[in-house]
């Protein structure tokens, strides 16, 4: 009877595509994809039934790039068209996932070049959306043995927290630093700021025994090392 009629669940028209997105991932990663193909599945875990492939061309037409979309705000997220709180508040969770993951991949690491401590560095920082002073303590073979953060905000305030620094330092018992931190809205480039800072702290660390290496200063996925900008000149052994 047609009392009796009971309605079929409609079916996901995506569920064939992203199934074989989903094989793709377990296959070979993300090797293959476009960036905003990259996004696309990304939102499949937060979206069920949605596409997600128009989203996903519109995170990257926003930001440019997978590392930009990581790197924005939840106000700059929700602005693009699809974007809504679940979605933005997924895509910071993965930057802070990232961000958690790689404080923990930091012993052994060599920091004997500058090229090395650049390297090393834009991984550790580009994502940060606030200044974050970090310091890399560092055996006699120059590689990590430890990592903490020295500070949240401006460099400057550095200047008032060398306890703070220092106690990190002699909580790895290593006689080797070297100090990085971030520029998230401007350049990579030291600043009159950035020097005198470096300076200081250099000064103090001496007194302890404490060899100051390098900073390096990180911006829009770049990085440089202040030793080679001639900025700062680690004191003699």
């Amino acid at each position: 009877m047609p009392g009796n009629t009971k309605s079929k669940p409609m079916k996901n028209p995506h569920a064939g595509h992203r199934e074989r997105m989903r094989a793709r991932v377990r296959a070979n990663g993300f090797r293959g994809f476009a960036e905003h193909e990259i996004m696309e599945y990304i939102l499949f875990h937060v979206i069920p039934r949605a596409n997600t492939n128009e989203i996903g061309h519109a995170l990257i037409d926003t930001f440019g790039s997978v590392r930009e979309v990581l790197r924005a705000t939840y106000e700059e997220l929700i602005r693009v068209p699809g974007v809504g709180r679940s979605s933005a508040d997924f895509i910071i969770f993965l930057r802070e996932l990232l961000i958690a993951l790689d404080y923990y991949e930091t012993e052994g690491a060599s920091l004997n070049t500058p090229e090395e401590r650049c390297d090393y560095f834009v991984q550790k920082l580009d994502y940060e959306q606030e200044e974050v002073v970090i310091a890399a303590c560092l055996d006699d073979s120059m590689r990590v043995r430890h990592q903490f953060v020295v500070a949240r905000g401006s460099i400057g305030q550095v200047n008032l927290n060398h306890q703070s620094l220092l106690k990190g330092i002699m909580y790895s018992h290593c006689r080797l630093v070297v100090l990085a931190h971030n520029h998230p809205m401007g350049s990579a480039f030291p600043s009159y700021e950035d020097v005198s800072a470096t300076a200081h702290i250099s000064e103090v660390l001496s007194q302890f025994g404490v060899r100051l290496i390098d900073h390096i200063i990180v911006a829009q996925g770049k990085a440089v090392s202040m030793i080679e900008t001639g900025a700062y000149s680690p004191p003699l052994r």
